[in-house]
C-alpha cells in the first residue's frame, strides 16, 4: 500500500519509485514529485505526485527572466517532508512549498536591481517564504480571534490551524533539469547518490547536510545565536532537549515569542515524550 512507481524516461529520469514506511499511525511523511515546463515564458508546474493521490495542479507565474534561470525550464522537482509532532505541517508543506519555488523566480519590483536569480537563492528563498507565511498564517487577524478549534477566524486569509505551525517538518528537495541537479535541505532528512562504477559496484554519495548536533557547523550557529549564559540550549542532542532536528518548517514553539505561546498553544495542547518520538495532546 505504501509503494508506488511512474515512469517517466525524460532526460535523466527513468522512473520514479517510492516507499514509505508506516512507523505512524496516521502516517507523518509525504512525498511530491512535479514536473516543471516553461511555455511562453510561464511556468506550469503540472502532475503532481504524492503518496495520498495524484493531483492535477497548474500554476503559473511571469518570469523575471528567460531560460538563463535554469530553475524551471522543463525541470523536475521532487521532495521529501518528513513530520514530527502530527502529520498536518508535513502535509502542508508537502502541497504548498513547490508553488514557493515557482514564485521566488519572479522579479520583486521591475526596478530591481538583480536581472538574475541563481538555484541556490530561488529554492533559500522558497523555504524561507513557505515557513515564514506557514506562521503567519496561523497568527490571529486583527481582532485576535480564535475559534474554539484553535483555528484563525478571519475574512481575508486563509484558515490554518495552530496545530499545522506548531508541528514540524523536515524536508529535502531535488530539482532536477535535463543532466542538472539541485538538492535542498532543512533538517535530518537526506538525499544521497547512488554511483555506479566502472566494475558495477555501487558507492552511496550523500548530497545534504543534515541540521542536527552531528553537524558541528549548525551547532557553532545555534551557540552563536544565544548568549554564553544559555548554557543548556543544547541537551541531550536536542534543541533545549525537545527537538532533534535544528531547522525545521513549523515548530512554532521554537520560533514564537513566549507571550504569544501562551495563548496559542498551551490553551489548545501540550506536549509529551515517548521514547524517541515527540507526541501532541
Amino acid at each position: 500500500a505504501h509503494e508506488r512507481s511512474i515512469t517517466i524516461d525524460q532526460d535523466a529520469i527513468a522512473r520514479i519509485d517510492t516507499c514509505q514506511l508506516a512507523a505512524n499511525s496516521p502516517i507523518e511523511d509525504f512525498y511530491s514529485a512535479a514536473k516543471c515546463e516553461l511555455i511562453c515564458c510561464r511556468v506550469d508546474l503540472l502532475t503532481k505526485f504524492s503518496n495520498t493521490a495524484f493531483i492535477e495542479v497548474e500554476i503559473r507565474a511571469v518570469l523575471m527572466s528567460s531560460v538563463h534561470l535554469g530553475l524551471s525550464s522543463n525541470a523536475y522537482l521532487f521532495g521529501v517532508f518528513d513530520g514530527h509532532g502530527g502529520q498536518s505541517c508535513s502535509r502542508h508543506v508537502s502541497v504548498s512549498l513547490f508553488p514557493y519555488i515557482c514564485a521566488s523566480v519572479l522579479r520583486k519590483h521591475e526596478h530591481t536591481f538583480r536581472k538574475y536569480v541563481s538555484v541556490r537563492e530561488a529554492l533559500k528563498l522558497a523555504f524561507e517564504m513557505c515557513d515564514e507565511d506557514l506562521c503567519r498564517a496561523a497568527l490571529p487577524d486583527n481582532r485576535g480571534q480564535l475559534d474554539r478549534q484553535g483555528i484563525i477566524v478571519t475574512s481575508n486569509e486563509p484558515r490554518l490551524s495552530v496545530m499545522t505551525a506548531a508541528s514540524g517538518s523536515c524536508a529535502t528537495l531535488a530539482h532536477v533539469r535535463k543532466r542538472n541537479l539541485h538538492v535542498a535541505n532543512v533538517g535530518d532528512s537526506a538525499a544521497v547518490l547512488g554511483v555506479v562504477n566502472p566494475n558495477g559496484s555501487v558507492i552511496a554519495r550523500q548530497l545534504s547536510r543534515a541540521h542536527c548536533v552531528d553537524n558541528t557547523d549548525e551547532v557553532q550557529r545555534i551557540r552563536a545565536s544565544h548568549p554564553t549564559s544559555e548554557i543548556h540550549v543544547l541537551r541531550g542532542g536536542r534543541l533545549l532537549g525537545e527537538l532533534y532536528p535544528l531547522r525545521a518548517f513549523g515548530d512554532v514553539r521554537f520560533k514564537w515569542p513566549l507571550d504569544l505561546q501562551k495563548v496559542l498553544i498551551t490553551s489548545s495542547f501540550s506536549i509529551v515524550f515517548n521514547d524517541d518520538f515527540d507526541l501532541f495532546r
